[in-house]
């Protein structure tokens, strides 16, 4: 290819790249049953052993994560069980934070969570799935965040996952 054909196509690239970017999407989700924040006195926070990053690159779907092939399993974090436990603390609850293997038959809600961690100066969240299970009635509650976009608002769990529970327990429409 000619060089200024390669310059027109890293042009064009460059123009629809910054284009998707203004029409990206930040979203908060909720799904399933009802929860009030008083459902249970306790609750038990499940932790992983691993959770997933994305490795980036621009094809074949830059803004869509969820088709991204390029992912790594990395050890995880303490932020996101760190601030759903301090959302829960702060309004009253008894909270357990632990890894799956511990029988949690005694608690009222159990919390589970599964997260996509990115790269942008720090690490920061891309998406992130919190689920709350009744132990007595069985409902299931889900709240999803999601931001697919070239120029992010740096997430990380401090700023998402208090706005995500929020959302959730009705406390911000």
């Amino acid at each position: 290819m000619p060089k200024a054909g390669r310059n027109a196509l890293l042009l064009v690239l460059v123009f629809v790249t910054s284009l998707t970017g203004c029409a990206s999407v930040r979203d908060i989700n909720v799904s399933g049953d009802p929860i009030e924040l008083d459902d249970g006195e306790s609750y038990y926070i499940v932790v992983p052993e691993f959770t997933e990053k994305v490795v980036y690159g621009l094809v074949p779907h830059p803004f869509d994560y969820s088709k991204y092939s390029g992912r790594e399993e990395i050890p995880a974090k303490p932020d996101v069980p760190e601030q759903i436990s301090e959302y829960l603390h702060n309004n009253g609850q008894l909270v357990t934070v632990g890894p799956v293997e511990t029988t949690y038959d005694s608690v009222d809600v159990v919390v589970s969570y599964v997260e996509l961690w990115g790269w942008d100066l720090r690490p920061i969240i891309k998406t992130l799935k919190i689920e709350f299970l009744s132990q007595s009635d069985i409902n299931r509650s889900t709240v999803e965040f999601s931001e697919l976009t070239s120029r992010n608002s740096q997430p990380t769990a401090k700023s998402v996952v208090p706005q995500m529970l929020d959302r959730l327990f009705g406390i911000a429409e």
